[in-house]
């Protein structure tokens, strides 16, 4: 594209003019920031975070920058090497433009500056960072691919922190410029394109105008700056609006979790546009039809207790806002929701340093109840208060979406703190590894139950049949016939913080004898198998009993990658590896699974499981099962007793 050398000069020449000290964080934002870091202790350690990936990046050479052609993306080692340069090259530059904003450190200035320039040039000349598009893609996906790691949103924000410490080159701001109007076209034409489609948006479908809404805002005297505006909000609109969320409030997409995605497109534009004007933050509609209050209330509402947000069908399916996504707080900050600090548990995680400029002084708690989210068919089982509650999320849902799994009926449990029954779900998601499909989509990575060998067939749904709660215990039953010869019924009793049984009824519908395969995905280390009941420990001081009715010493105990987690395990204050993850590397862990397996008579057949948490090794439990009844015991006293029938 030609451009008028004069129009760049004034462009740059009229962002150069503007206040300084206003974006990302406002001035009495970044003096609070300075204070906490020398007295909070989680602050400080963002801070000392922050400086150790500076300093590690002043030492090695940054780079190289090497996109991958799409086409040569795909089962590719080296593509993923190459994303993994870029990542590490971004958080590197990231850390020294913060670095420099807060300390006025003048080598982390000067490595920022060299990376804008390298970021430009490579941008420039191989037409992308991470991945370079066809030529004839179509719009949306032809900005999308090639604004990966050159996002412009934080891009303006970095060079807004490097503006604090005295960047002031009018070229090289020229030649950001230039690359940033090229993005606006193929931006406002993806906009254009989704709005004609009227299609329900794909989960990055916002980057398009959150682009166009921060270009404008940054340079707004380009003649196109009030098209991009009207193109970036109506574009947001759509993304989320009615078309993309259920009745029940869920944002249904290739997975729920999609609309922190779109959230984190969102917040850089709100960090520039509140810097530049007034906006209403609190008051703040994303669509005619759901405020940012309202996209902020639905992640506290299905929380876990660590903090974890589910994420059925393409992610792992809880997947902590630190897995990538860190602007959950602070957008429910600026909503005026400060609790949502407390429900995504951030004060187990190393956040980034510029969250505490946003943090509440005092937690702000309000506990969540047992919901039942009936459009997109989840139950949040809850009961207990605070980190040690229980929570189990049972899907039993609609599977239409992109991105599928090969699941039904799977749930998860987390109890005293830790993640007990988890689903492997398909992590990490944007890379080239073959176990995503080879492993994590498949039905056995979830805790769901194979017949004869076969997958649960894509794109099944469940169906809800009983939602019953009360004072003692909730009970939920549902079912899925995506089998052909056999249906599926799952009943779920949680005694209130207690234990939870898992009754299986398969039925055949054709007269015939069919092998059944049941997996369950134990997060702990196996430290005892008796008959009917296993024993799994996690940090030393937090137990599960496992009990089923075919359980024996002989069971096999498998083991398979599981992504997400919380991220917990993420090692703060260093750079991303170069090289590829691999399953049982941080990040991506290894994780034990029992495999059940049983014959289903022509007449049909009850699987009956039992998962009791507890914070010391007691043992001692019974699960003994008559016609039509089931009693959980511990040293012969009834602990639950349950009926059930054909």
């Amino acid at each position: 594209m030609s451009l008028d050398p004069g129009l760049l000069h004034d462009l740059a020449c009229g962002w150069l003019d503007r206040p300084i000290g206003r974006i990302p964080l406002l001035p009495e934002e970044m003096a609070t920031l300075r204070r906490r870091i020398e007295t909070d202790e989680d602050a400080g350690m963002a801070w000392a975070d922050t400086c150790a990936m500076a300093d590690k990046f002043l030492d090695e050479e940054p780079g190289p920058l090497q996109p991958t052609p799409i086409a040569d993306y795909y089962h590719n080692e080296q593509a993923t090497i190459n994303n993994n340069l870029a990542s590490r090259f971004w958080c590197g530059w990231t850390a020294c433009a913060w670095k420099a904003a807060i300390a006025g450190d003048a080598p982390a200035l000067e490595r920022s500056v060299h990376c804008l320039d390298l970021v430009v040039r490579t941008h420039r000349d191989k037409r992308g960072i991470q991945i370079v598009p066809e030529s004839d893609s179509d719009p949306k996906r032809f900005y999308y691919l090639s604004s990966r790691s050159f996002y412009p949103e934080q891009m303006i924000v970095l060079v807004e922190l490097m503006r604090s410490e005295g960047f002031s080159d009018n070229g090289l701001l020229r030649e950001l410029i230039e690359r940033l109007l090229f993005l606006t076209e193929s931006a406002a034409s993806a906009c254009e394109q989704l709005h004609q489609e009227r299609a329900p948006y794909w989960n990055g479908d916002n980057c398009h105008g959150a682009c166009l809404l921060s270009i404008g805002a940054i340079l707004p005297n380009h003649p196109d700056a009030p098209e991009w505006e009207t193109l970036g909000w109506r574009n947001m609109a759509e993304y989320f609006g009615e078309q993309s969320v259920l009745p029940d409030g869920t944002f249904h997409e290739a997975f729920p979790w999609a609309e922190g995605y779109g959230l984190e497109f969102l917040y850089p534009v709100l960090a520039i546009l509140r810097g530049s004007q007034e906006i209403d933050i609190p008051n703040l509609k994303l669509s005619p039809t759901r405020l940012l209050r309202n996209a902020i209330q639905w992640q506290i509402d299905v929380a876990s207790p660590l903090g974890e947000i589910p994420s059925i069908n393409d992610t792992n399916s809880h997947e902590s806002f630190m897995g990538g996504y860190h602007s959950l707080p602070i957008l429910g900050q600026w909503a005026g929701m400060p609790e949502v600090w407390s429900a995504l548990r951030t004060e187990r995680y190393r956040l980034p340093v510029y969250a505490y400029a946003h943090r509440p002084d005092a937690p702000v708690v309000k506990h969540s109840e047992s919901l039942l989210l009936s459009d997109v068919g989840w139950s949040i089982m809850r009961s207990g208060k605070g980190p040690e509650a229980f929570y189990a999320m049972f899907d039993h849902g609609i599977h239409q979406s992109g991105h599928c799994m090969p699941q039904c009926l799977t749930f998860d449990m987390v109890r005293h703190g830790h993640h007990w029954i988890v689903n492997s779900g398909c992590a990490p998601h944007y890379c080239t590894y073959d176990e995503q499909n080879s492993w994590h989509r498949t039905t056995k990575a979830g805790n769901c139950i194979e017949i004869d060998g076969e997958e649960i067939p894509d794109r099944t749904d469940g169906e809800l049949l009983e939602w019953n709660q009360n004072h003692k215990c909730i009970t939920i039953t549902a079912r899925h016939q995506g089998y052909a010869a056999v249906v599926h019924t799952r009943q779920l009793i949680h005694q209130n913080e207690g234990p939870i049984v898992v009754i299986d009824h398969l039925m055949p519908n054709d007269g015939k004898s069919h092998s059944a395969k049941s997996y369950w995905h134990i997060n702990g280390e196996l430290i005892r198998r008796t008959q009917n009941c296993f024993a799994f420990v996690a940090s030393g001081d937090r137990y599960l009993s496992v009990l089923h009715q075919s359980l024996s010493p002989e069971v096999e105990v498998a083991e398979g990658p599981c992504g997400g987690l919380g991220r917990l395990n993420l090692a703060p204050g260093k750079l991303p590896s170069r090289q590829p993850i691999s399953p049982g590397d941080p990040g991506w862990r290894m994780v034990p699974y029992l495999v059940i397996e049983s014959i289903v008579p022509p007449s049909g057949k009850f699987e009956i499981s039992a998962f009791i948490p507890e914070q010391e090794d007691r043992g001692n439990w019974t699960l003994k099962i008559t016609d039509g009844s089931l009693t959980l015991s511990r040293c012969g006293h009834s602990v639950l007793e349950a009926a059930f029938s054909r």
